[in-house]
C-alpha cells in the first residue's frame, strides 16, 4: 500500500511537469521554424524588394514597416503552442 501511495504521488508531481517542459519544447521549436522563416523573408525582401507571400502561415503574421529613410523592420508574430504572444523582428538596410 506504502508503494501506491509513493506512486499515485510521484505521477502527479512528474506529470505536469513533464506536460510543461513538453510545451515549452514546442514553443522552442516552433520559434526557430517561424526565425527561420523570417530570415527567408527578410533575404527575399532584401533582394527583391517586395514581401514574398509564400512566408504567410494561418498561424503566424508577417509584415515589413519602414522604420527611416534606410532601415526596413521585418517582424513576425504569432501564438505559439504554450499560449504565449511572441513577436521577432529582424532590420534590413535598403539596397
Amino acid at each position: 500500500m506504502f508503494a501506491l501511495s509513493c506512486f499515485v504521488v510521484i505521477v502527479t508531481v512528474l506529470l505536469p511537469i513533464m506536460t510543461f517542459i513538453q510545451q515549452e519544447y514546442s514553443a522552442n521549436r516552433q520559434e526557430r521554424e517561424v526565425l527561420y522563416q523570417l530570415e527567408n523573408l527578410m533575404h527575399y525582401y532584401m533582394l527583391t524588394g517586395d514581401v514574398n507571400e509564400t512566408a504567410d502561415r494561418s498561424d503566424v503574421s508577417y509584415y515589413v514597416e519602414q522604420v527611416s529613410e534606410q532601415l526596413i523592420r521585418v517582424c513576425a508574430s504569432w501564438q505559439a503552442v504554450n499560449e504565449r504572444e511572441y513577436e521577432h523582428c529582424f532590420y534590413v538596410t535598403e539596397k
